[in-house]
């Protein structure tokens, strides 16, 4: 019959509980995110403050209401938070005991909602362009940890929509570096300046966000100067084929 292989594999054992505990934990998402990715965790609370351990880490869908199962627990203290990128993130507490059979409902808020408003100069087409927003510094001590999500949320790289016009839901309270940039060749025709109120900067904006405040940010497109010249040669010598041009500001 076949050959025998030998086969290398790691298991982790998780003993038992005596009468153990269940949890069942339903998620509400946002209509408008009815399929957005949800990552529920189940931390068990040490009696030292603030020390806690990740029991159980799962992916779920935001389809309405929908139920994500934790089993065989033992007897102690959770918290159990659920988030994903284009909602806030919700956390909750509780105490398990031996046998106890408990269900949690948790509904993701909606987050706070960047906008933007690209403003480009009369009769240009459409330019391409991308904003990045970067959670300076990242949440010290955020709800939900998984690493996946907490890059998705806290560096997030969004573009302007046909019309000019960008939404992007789920930011949390905090200080985010913006910044913009032209992605196709005319780049280099065009100058890059943010607009927040009366602030104008061609540097990364600074956009303070707190209390649930939606914020409104622009792009604003100023077309770059250009220099026409004509290159004349004395005694009606021909042109050299190659000529190097230097423009240096007027103070230098």
């Amino acid at each position: 019959v076949g050959d025998r292989k030998t086969v290398d594999f790691n298991a982790v054992v998780k003993p038992l509980e005596e009468d153990p505990a269940k949890l069942t934990v339903h998620v509400t998402g946002p209509k408008q995110h009815a399929y957005e990715r949800v990552v529920v965790e189940l931390w068990q609370v040490s009696e030292s403050p603030g020390v806690e351990s990740l029991v159980e880490r799962t992916d779920t869908f935001s389809r309405g209401r929908t139920g994500v199962s934790f089993s065989n627990l033992a007897e102690g203290s959770y918290r159990v938070a659920a988030g994903s990128a284009h909602t806030g993130e919700v956390s909750t507490s509780l105490r398990l005991t031996r046998g106890d059979e408990q269900s949690v409902d948790l509904t993701l808020p909606s987050g706070t909602s960047l906008r933007g408003t690209l403003q480009l100069p009369d009769k240009t087409k459409p330019i391409a362009v991308e904003l990045s927003v970067e959670a300076e510094p990242p949440p010290a001590n955020p709800l939900v940890k998984d690493p996946k999500l907490r890059l998705a949320r806290d560096k997030r790289t969004l573009r302007f929509d046909a019309t000019g016009k960008l939404e992007e839901p789920g930011l949390s309270d905090g200080t985010y570096r913006v910044s913009a940039r032209i992605l196709d060749a005319t780049a280099s025709l065009y100058f890059v300046e943010l607009v927040r109120g009366e602030q104008h900067s061609r540097d990364p904006l600074s956009l303070t966000i707190s209390n649930g405040e939606a914020a409104d940010i622009g792009v604003r497109l100023i077309a770059a100067a250009q220099m026409i010249g004509t290159l004349h040669c004395e005694g009606g010598a021909g042109v050299p084929r190659r000529v190097e041009v230097r423009t240096v500001a007027a103070d230098t």
